[in-house]
């Protein structure tokens, strides 16, 4: 028995995922701005005399957490470090020189180009794992079991789609033959398409679940997208067509049970659409008889 699942239930834990981000990216944007002002103190305050031992240190260190905030932290704390970095800079180690009061745009400029990288980074990244998380939510909300398959056709992806039409677990069936899910032929035509890189659309096959139970279905062969790979890949998509088949010729036996019926009535009887002017489309024997 298949298990369906409401759409929400895909997208409401994208949209917490996305939440909890923006939280994590707001935090840690205040705790870059923090934490670089903090060493931004330590570097340019005089505490000691390693400013006149090694004057271009402190500068050096205090750019290079400049970017490093900016880099974590995005565009307001760069900018924020950057300020906070070359007033101290000017005050306690350049002594209010003129060449320090020209430098702080550099400062300012570094902490912006950094904070715009980084934030461009830290969005970047952000979407590109919710992306991969709702994909993997779509993945499992679909009712067709989804079965990644290497060149040897050993399984190496199972979703919750196929575990449901099986009934084997992930860690009962990865690493084993795709042909240990066939009940006859048909497992060397797929391994076969996964090793020429070949597409196969709605091959219909028996398989078998986990209890033994025979199970029709249609078979999807879709190859890797990277074809100049030695080590060929696919997706192999199975839909349980049984129910469909079973309901048709549940349809076929009604139909004939219909006609037997009427061949035996002593009226002629007709079946047509509900369109005034279309024709029918079953009439029964009796009317050649009159």
């Amino acid at each position: 028995m298949m298990t369906t699942r409401n759409p929400d239930d895909v997208t409401a834990p994208v949209e917490d995922y996305l939440k909890v981000i923006y939280e994590i990216e707001r935090l840690s944007g205040a705790a870059a701005t923090l934490v670089g002002v903090g060493l931004e103190v330590l570097v340019n305050l005089p505490l000691g005399d390693w400013h006149d031992r090694f004057p271009v240190l402190p500068t050096a260190l205090g750019l290079l957490i400049v970017l490093l905030a900016g880099a974590l932290g995005g565009l307001i704390p760069g900018i924020a470090v950057a300020a906070v970095g070359s007033a101290l800079n000017a005050i306690y180690v350049a002594d209010d020189t003129l060449e320090a009061l020209l430098a702080a745009p550099a400062w300012l400029v570094a902490g912006a180009v950094a904070g715009l990288l980084g934030s461009w980074l830290i969005d970047a990244l952000s979407k590109g794992d919710a992306a991969a998380r709702q994909l993997a939510g779509a993945r499992d909300a679909v009712h067709e079991a989804i079965v990644g398959v290497d060149h040897k056709g050993a399984i190496t992806d199972w979703s919750a789609g196929a575990q449901a039409m099986y009934g084997y677990a992930d860690d009962e069936i990865l690493g084993r033959s795709v042909e240990e899910l066939f009940d006859g032929a048909g497992a060397h035509d797929v391994i076969e398409a996964v090793e020429q890189g070949e597409r196969l659309s709605d091959t219909q096959a028996t398989h078998r679940t986990r209890e033994g139970a025979p199970l029709t279905v249609a078979l999807s062969v879709v190859p890797s997208a990277n074809a100049r790979a030695k080590r060929k890949r696919a997706v192999v998509i199975a839909r349980d067509v049984g129910e469909l088949e079973a309901a048709n010729e549940r349809s076929r036996e009604t139909e004939a049970m219909y006609r037997s019926l009427t061949e035996h009535l002593p009226v002629v009887t007709y079946v047509r659409p509900v369109e005034a002017d279309a024709s029918p489309i079953f009439v029964s024997a009796q009317l050649d008889r009159l």
